[in-house]
C-alpha cells in the first residue's frame, strides 16, 4: 500500500483515519496512485495488481520530495 511519510496511520490497519489524514492533509494518495496505475475495467485481478505494483514503484522511483514509502 502506497502511503505518505508523514501520516501517523497505517493503511492496512486503520484505513479510515489513514484516508482521512491523507485527504485533510491534501496528498490524495489513493486517487495519485489510481492515476499512475491507470487500471482498465477489463482487466483481471492479477493484471491490475501487477499494474498498481509497477505504479507504487514508479512513483517512489519519482519522489524527489522523500514523500512517499510502502506501508
Amino acid at each position: 500500500m502506497l502511503t505518505t511519510v508523514d501520516n501517523p496511520y497505517d493503511p492496512n490497519t486503520d484505513y479510515d483515519k489513514w484516508m482521512m489524514w491523507d485527504q485533510f492533509n491534501e496528498h490524495y494518495t489513493a486517487e495519485y496512485l489510481a492515476r499512475v496505475a491507470n487500471i482498465d475495467d477489463d482487466m483481471d485481478d492479477e493484471e491490475a495488481s501487477q499494474r498498481i505494483d509497477e505504479a507504487m514503484a514508479e512513483i517512489i522511483a519519482n519522489d524527489t520530495n522523500n514523500l512517499y514509502a510502502i506501508a
